[in-house]
């Protein structure tokens, strides 16, 4: 009897690379995790746990579906350097800031 073996490609074949529905769902997740952080301008409490959440979501380093590691694996993007842009944003004078901003405003990732 012969022996059958059954290779896996893994979720993104490296040929392939992740889907464009799932690149659309990561760059979703991220700008949403953005917009909580730098949105919100109200102090009340849904507006503070959405940031708070945010800021817990961009500092963990689990990589299930929909977290920080695993969007940034399918966007092809370095967490370090998002954290550091995240970092330098929230040390930032409010000047500063808008300018950040604004610049995320038109923040696009190619499909």
């Amino acid at each position: 009897m012969t022996e059958l073996t059954l290779a896996s490609e893994g979720l993104y074949p490296p040929k392939k690379g992740p889907d464009p529905s799932l690149r659309r769902l990561a760059s979703g997740i991220l700008i949403q995790a953005f917009r909580d952080i730098i949105t919100s301008r109200k102090e009340s409490k849904e507006c503070i746990a959405w940031r708070e959440d945010a800021l817990e979501w961009f500092s963990l380093n689990d990589d299930y579906p929909g977290s920080f590691v695993w969007v940034c694996h399918v966007l092809n993007a370095n967490p370090w350097k998002i954290r550091e842009w995240l970092n330098e944003y929230r040390l930032a004078n409010p000047m500063r800031r808008r300018e950040m901003g604004k610049k995320l405003v038109g923040f696009q990732i190619p499909h």
